[in-house]
């Protein structure tokens, strides 16, 4: 998640634990705290969650399923295979890593937006790494995307992400929970542009152009030091 509250900057009040910090009983993890006491120390999270490595360039991502049915590997993509199931359930044993609750995707579906500013915002769909981990593609090879029309609250969600990260070109998955209907941002991929796409990229390339003229303000003028939201 992201957060920005008025009196928390330079906290030192962190939402990730290390590996030591994690006790593990039957479906359950429980966050024991450590070094500074997290705002995770005390709490406690059933499986099915996610684990996520705190460095953002280790994509080795893992999802632990209940009741003994295994842990699905995430990675990035190698051939026609994005993830693999292991039988081994255990946590892993050494790193840092962020914990999120699994949810089920609507259609089994990841969405991938891309944004230019606060105007532009183009997403499309492919086939979620969870599902069995075979990656779909197309009569030319690339992997299969689907049109999306973002909702106004996922347009309102993303803008504000943008906006905290300071980045005018930004990209990011939702994902659009099958139980609750509601949508989460499950990552931020920071630089990143639509992929075989020339109608975006006129566009795109106007507003970047508009930007360079105008000079680097937007981000300040949209998110003020006061503002506080929690996505």
């Amino acid at each position: 998640w992201v957060e920005e509250r008025d009196g928390m900057v330079g906290e030192s009040v962190r939402d990730w634990v290390n590996a030591e910090e994690v006790v593990e009983v039957g479906d359950w993890i429980r966050f024991i705290g450590g070094e500074g006491e997290g705002v995770l120390s005390g709490r406690a999270m059933k499986r099915p969650f996610v684990e996520k490595p705190v460095s953002a360039e280790d994509h080795r991502v893992a999802v632990y399923y209940p009741g003994g049915e295994g842990v699905r590997h995430l990675f990035r993509k190698s051939g026609d295979c994005s993830s693999a199931l292991s039988e081994c359930v255990g946590v892993r044993m050494t790193g840092s890593y962020v914990y999120e609750p699994f949810y089920e995707s609507e259609e089994n579906l990841d969405i991938k937006v891309y944004a230019v500013g606060q105007h532009l915002f183009h997403a499309e769909a492919r086939k979620a790494p969870t599902v069995d981990g075979q990656v779909e593609r197309d009569v030319s090879g690339r992997e299969k995307r689907y049109p999306v029309m973002l909702r106004e609250d996922e347009i309102e969600m993303v803008a504000k992400v943008q906006a905290v990260f300071g980045q005018f070109i930004c990209g990011m998955d939702i994902l659009r929970c099958r139980k609750t209907g509601k949508s989460y941002i499950i990552d931020v991929n920071g630089v990143s542009l639509v992929k075989n796409n020339p109608t975006f990229w006129t566009e795109a390339g106007k507003l970047i152009a508009e930007e360079i003229l105008r000079g680097p303000r937007w981000a300040s003028e949209i998110l003020t030091p006061t503002s506080s939201f929690e996505v």
